[in-house]
């Protein structure tokens, strides 16, 4: 298995100690031994675990998607930021299990001269992008089976495919998915990258509904779309929502979550929704971070998803340099983390 599990060494440097202060570092759940991962993350419910967080550090996705790179740092502006949060009474710190991180430092080291310009040279990185859903996969179904729900972070919208295909197997059922996000990333199954995840998702059997929150028409190809539309797939446009006010975010959600209740559901947002921060297509037209926010929170609420997906946040593309796209992206994945984990608890 293709997994570098943490220890509280591998994170001890990053938590901020002070007096008379709990930060959520040192507070959550590491995995107990076990001879195996599956033990382990059975062990981890035992004790009270139930969100796995789990670290995809990759950019091969979306540079296979003639995009640009940076969205292998995304985990670790998160870690820096959502480890030093206050830990806070009435929110169980325990109950979220840092699991570790996907190894692929070998996939990018042959992916780091390869440029998507080249025919042979992006055929490659398509490869190498399918050996990533190959990991991952299998970590995100054994998660799912032994109980926890599995809170992805970092890497690009490639991503979905594997975890969808992960949690759909631990469940043997096809998944519902809500995706808040300018982009739909349903592009042609010609070879993996960050734009068609939800595409092989679908072809596969793996994606019976989907759904895409702030979907922007003149980001989206008209194919793209005309494929949404013959799968019977729907979305509530960035134009309606902000531009001309003509349908509501609460109405729209409640659209969008009476097609998706019929089925296990997956919560899936594109950091480049979010205005202003470093992103892999960074933009300053589409939505608050705050919108964000409540449409997790009430998205969890509504569907209870079983499992939440954070991708495309690329610290290296703000235009004040990467130290600020750390501090930036690693406060909106913290806060998108909290407002998913705190909907959930208050299901219980």
């Amino acid at each position: 298995m293709a997994l570098k599990v943490y220890t509280h060494s591998d994170i001890a440097a990053l938590i901020h100690h002070r007096p008379l202060e709990t930060k959520v570092g040192e507070a959550l759940t590491l995995l107990p031994k076990g001879a195996s991962l599956a033990e382990r993350l059975q062990g981890a419910r035992a004790l009270g675990g139930r969100y796995a967080l789990l670290g995809v550090p990759e950019d091969l996705g979306p540079r296979a998607n003639l995009g640009q790179g940076g969205a292998d740092k995304g985990w670790a502006a998160f870690l820096a930021r959502f480890l030093n949060l206050q830990s806070q009474d009435g929110f169980r710190c325990s109950s979220m299990v840092l699991v570790g991180e996907l190894e692929l430092n070998d996939l990018a080291a042959k992916g780091e001269a390869l440029g998507s310009q080249h025919p042979e040279q992006l055929a490659q990185l398509r490869e190498l992008v399918a050996e990533v859903d190959n990991r991952l996969a299998p970590v995100i179904s054994q998660v799912v089976e032994a109980g926890l729900t599995p809170i992805v972070i970092g890497g690009g919208h490639n991503n979905a495919y594997p975890v969808i295909k992960g949690v759909s197997s631990a469940l043997a059922s096809p998944l519902g998915v809500l995706n808040i996000d300018p982009h739909a990333d349903f592009r042609p199954a010609e070879g993996r990258h960050s734009g068609n995840g939800f595409r092989y998702a679908y072809e596969e059997g793996l994606l019976a509904q989907y759904q895409v929150m702030a979907m922007h028409p003149w980001k989206n190809s008209a194919a793209s779309q005309q494929a949404m539309a013959d799968a019977g797939f729907g979305h509530a446009s960035y134009l309606d929502l902000y531009v001309k006010r003509s349908l509501s975010l609460e109405k729209a959600l409640a659209e969008m979550a009476a097609r998706l209740e019929h089925y296990p559901c997956g919560l899936e947002v594109d950091l480049d929704v979010i205005n202003h921060l470093p992103a892999s297509a960074y933009t300053n037209a589409s939505l608050p971070l705050c919108d964000v926010e409540y449409l997790v929170y009430q998205a969890a609420n509504r569907l209870k998803p079983r499992y939440l997906h954070l991708c495309e946040a690329a610290p290296a593309r703000h235009p004040a340099g990467e130290k600020a796209g750390m501090s930036d992206c690693g406060q909106a994945l913290a806060a998108l983390v909290v407002a998913f984990v705190s909907a959930m608890e208050a299901l219980d």
